[in-house]
């Protein structure tokens, strides 16, 4: 859990804390950067994420029930 202790008074997240806060491993979020999926800050060998881009990495990523492709539609119940 991110706290006060571990936390940046910034926006900015370490790896792991980034990691902590998306419940994703540490090589999880590695590959989501190193693959571009992710923005990201780096300063020197120092790798940051902005609290608001995993923010909208998230909004980004859900979905509703059938709206994935247009496609799919609810099964209906039986007896219904």
């Amino acid at each position: 859990m991110i706290t006060a202790k571990n936390s940046n008074s910034g926006r900015l997240l370490t790896l792991n804390q980034a990691a902590e806060y998306l419940a994703l491993s540490h090589w999880t979020l590695r590959r989501l950067v190193w693959r571009g999926d992710l923005p990201h800050v780096r300063i020197g060998r120092l790798v940051q994420l902005d609290r608001a881009d995993l923010d909208a990495w998230i909004e980004s990523k859900k979905t509703r029930f059938g709206a994935s492709n247009g496609a799919s539609k609810p099964i209906p119940l039986r007896g219904a």
